[in-house]
């Protein structure tokens, strides 16, 4: 009997859809299942088959959609969809995104080119960054001083600004940060941090506040995120940094001007 997991049917609703109207949930995943099927299945599979499994994963997997959404909330991610739930009535929609297109660039940027991206954000953001990964840079890639903590135009002494220490990791959208990963940044990021605020000292005091980020363009697992709020750190996925990027006014020339940077590096060395 052909049955797929409903939490794999919601992922899959939410990465194919693209209806900007409310559709019935029925329809959304029949449509859906037969793209998936086309693609990726190496048997026949019936409409009969089809119409068996949509009627058995039509509410479980509008929860599943539901509680996604709620997760990226929480994540501080605005979803890419709307799930209305009735009695026993489900509509689906999608919002009109600019960060999927974006996310997908970010995704195919080179290692070192998202580095400079992640440091071009927080030059946005009205800190003054620098890109600091190669083989030897302890799990640090970028770190940022003077990030305010009210805005560009809130009035703070420099060294009560934020001082930012960060890991950039350019995978592809399907993989998962895991909590080992973090573990691993944490170690080398408080280590480094400690030997930064030695080196500049000007900049940063012994009590200037500190935040420590980890940006990628993949997601994060449910242990890593769990873990990521345990430690108060400042992580974004795929999704979120890419809003946040649009959000701060940087468009898809500042993916091509952080790969023009890389190359201006090597050639100054």
């Amino acid at each position: 009997m052909f049955k797929p997991k409903d939490k794999v049917v919601a992922k899959w609703v939410e990465n194919r859809a693209r209806n900007l109207h409310p559709l019935p949930l029925r329809d959304v995943i029949t449509i859906v299942l037969n793209a998936e099927i086309s693609a990726n299945s190496k048997r026949k599979i019936s409409a009969e088959e089809i119409a068996e499994a949509v009627e058995e994963l039509v509410k479980d997997v509008a929860l599943r959609l539901a509680e996604i959404g709620d997760d990226y909330i929480l994540q501080g991610v605005d979803p890419s969809f709307i799930i209305e739930i009735g009695d026993g009535d489900y509509h689906y929609r999608c919002k009109e995104v600019p960060d999927r297109e974006f996310r997908t660039k970010l995704a195919a940027m080179t290692p070192s080119g998202f580095e400079h991206f992640c440091k071009s954000v927080l030059n946005k953001l009205s800190g003054n960054a620098t890109v600091s990964g190669g083989p030897n840079d302890e799990c640090v890639d970028f770190y940022a001083f003077g990030l305010p903590l009210a805005g560009g135009d809130a009035l703070f002494p420099r060294a009560a600004r934020l001082f930012v220490i960060g890991q950039a990791k350019r995978w592809k959208i399907d993989r998962e940060i895991v909590l080992n990963d973090l573990r691993e940044f944490i170690g080398g990021a408080i280590l480094r941090a400690d030997q930064l605020r030695l080196d500049h000292a000007d900049r940063c005091g012994l009590l200037t506040p500190t935040c420590f980020a980890f940006w990628t363009t993949c997601d994060f697992s449910v242990g890593a995120r769990e873990f990521a709020d345990r430690m108060g750190l400042w992580y974004l996925n795929g999704k979120a940094l890419s809003q946040l990027a649009i959000c701060i006014g940087l468009g898809h020339e500042s993916i091509e001007e952080a790969e023009a940077a890389v190359i201006l590096a090597q050639k100054a060395f």
